[in-house]
């Protein structure tokens, strides 16, 4: 789905691909421990961003479960790349990060958490990247919506267990992709390397309209424990 200027994304191609469905404002339950529960789901966030740009691999990679899914896409619910794994999304983003001679400033905000209890969160963020370089100077690089499933693992630490990171537009020239990839395809391939099934895929992107939304669906959530 484009716009008229063809890589132009539709205006709200998240809401209408079926990528994220925002739930109008609501009572939630603003405990110590859900409060708690948000602000560390925000610092997911902010670490992944500073961990990009200052290139801290080991902090990219803290910031999933050892299975999480890490899913890029440009205008589009569908995605160019996906890649599995706590230690291949390092890798990749390592790669990544290899090749862009820049500096730059990922600013994460309009954090929303949209489905909480005690050991699962979706949450919604917006994103603009920032770049300086040699050749251009200062200038906007990115436009992006985030859209992360976490989990709270036995340390205490909320992590990413799925994190989708959609552009509306990109600056510049694209990372390359990998080696193996050259001459096969790079969209087709890595766009045929996502989560199990379709349905899954669904499933992970638009939870069902009744499911706990930020504590205020249904029940109130489960007692956290504090890390």
């Amino acid at each position: 789905m484009t716009g008229p200027a063809g890589d132009v994304p539709v205006q709200a191609w998240a809401h209408k691909e079926g990528l994220v469905h925002l739930e109008p404002l609501a009572p939630a339950a603003w405990t110590a421990e859900t409060v708690a529960a948000r602000l560390q789901i925000a610092e997911a966030f902010s670490r992944f961003a500073i961990g990009h740009d200052e290139a801290r691999i080991d902090v990219l990679r803290s910031c999933f479960t050892a299975d999480g899914v890490l899913q890029v896409a440009q205008g589009h619910a569908e995605p160019f790349a996906v890649h599995h794994g706590r230690t291949a999304i390092g890798a990749e983003l390592g790669r990544i990060i290899g090749q862009q001679a820049d500096q730059r400033r990922h600013l994460i905000s309009n954090i929303v958490v949209e489905r909480l209890d005690a050991t699962t969160a979706r949450a919604l963020a917006y994103g603009l990247v920032s770049g300086v370089g040699a050749s251009y100077g200062l200038r906007l690089g990115a436009s992006v919506i985030y859209v992360a499933d976490l989990a709270r693992e036995a340390d205490g630490c909320w992590r990413f267990t799925s994190f989708f990171i959609g552009m509306d537009a990109y600056a510049g020239d694209k990372p390359t992709p990998p080696p193996l990839l050259w001459g096969m395809g790079y969209l087709g391939v890595m766009s045929s390397m996502r989560l199990p099934s379709q349905s899954a895929t669904q499933a992970m992107r638009a939870p069902a309209r009744g499911a706990l939304v930020g504590g205020t669906r249904g029940a109130a959530p489960a007692a956290m424990s504090r890390s």
